[in-house]
């Protein structure tokens, strides 16, 4: 690829630094209606064919998945599981999507919270079907069809995706939910996913053990601990997945990760087998 490439008005330029054995490219600013514009970062992966069909994986948080330098607390290692996902014959088209700093709650949250606020998760998704997806699909060598499309993210960006699979069935065929928010609005996005319209597709959900366990909390004598709340809650979330057709091991993932805590180093822990999973589907 060239060291700049265009797509209509906006370019793409080589990271400021080599990330993974593929290619880590970064956009100019990318206008979003209603929210703050923001440069998205691409990793093309080793053996990247610009016209083939790669399948796309399109990550929220973007500033947390490539670089340890800009990520809040550690960062998915993304490169790397794509590098080995490549290496296994899958070659995923990476997009990360960074967050608005401040404006994180209002964007990822499809329900308001009477205590956070929130409700402009619609404007993120115009967003991603409006302006990101075309880009992407202009500037790389991508499949088209929904179906090869990935949408996911952590804690609230896994509330976001988990909504936006249901939401926006003709932009993405697979979600990646990791460690979702599940108090929010009141379990909002239980009672939504219940009264959604069915649609085929393939999702990953998922939490650590520990997440919602005060810290230094000991999880009691017992030979299986009790879960916790946070755990009973994605528990719920995964029946009512089930209750919408989905089968666990066929187009359901599900994981609950012993020892693991509500953290970044846990979510790049299961991103290979979650992206394995939606993407040999």
């Amino acid at each position: 690829m060239p060291a700049t490439k265009r797509a209509g008005t906006i370019r793409w330029r080589p990271y400021d630094r080599a990330i993974g054995a593929g290619e880590l490219l970064v956009s100019s600013p990318l206008a979003a209606p209603g929210l703050a514009p923001r440069q998205l970062l691409a990793y093309l992966p080793p053996g990247y064919a610009a016209r083939g069909r790669h399948p796309v994986a399109v990550l929220l948080d973007g500033q947390n998945l490539f670089d340890e330098a800009t990520a809040f607390a550690g960062s998915w290692q993304a490169a790397a599981t794509v590098d080995a996902l490549a290496a296994e014959g899958l070659a995923p088209v990476v997009i990360g999507v960074p967050n608005g700093g401040r404006a994180r709650v209002f964007e990822y949250s499809p329900f308001r919270d009477p205590r956070f606020g929130g409700g402009g998760a619609p404007k993120t998704l115009g967003f991603l079907e409006n302006s990101v997806r075309p880009l992407v699909t202009r500037s790389f060598g991508v499949a088209r069809g929904a179906e090869s499309w990935v949408l996911g993210g952590s804690s609230l960006g896994g509330h976001f995706a988990l909504w936006a699979f249901f939401a926006a069935p003709e932009a993405f065929g697979a979600a990646l939910a990791m460690s979702p928010t599940t108090r929010f609005a009141g379990e909002a996005l239980h009672e939504w996913i219940e009264g959604a319209p069915s649609r085929p597709g393939r999702l990953w959900l998922d939490c650590g053990a520990e997440e919602g366990r005060r810290p230094g909390a000991r999880p009691g004598r017992a030979r299986r601990p009790r879960p916790t709340a946070y755990v009973r809650r994605v528990r719920r979330l995964r029946r009512a997945l089930e209750a919408r057709g989905f089968r666990r091991g066929e187009t359901l993932g599900y994981l609950e990760q012993a020892g693991a805590g509500h953290q970044e180093s846990a979510w790049a822990s299961r991103l290979p087998e979650a992206l394995r999973f939606l993407l040999a589907g």
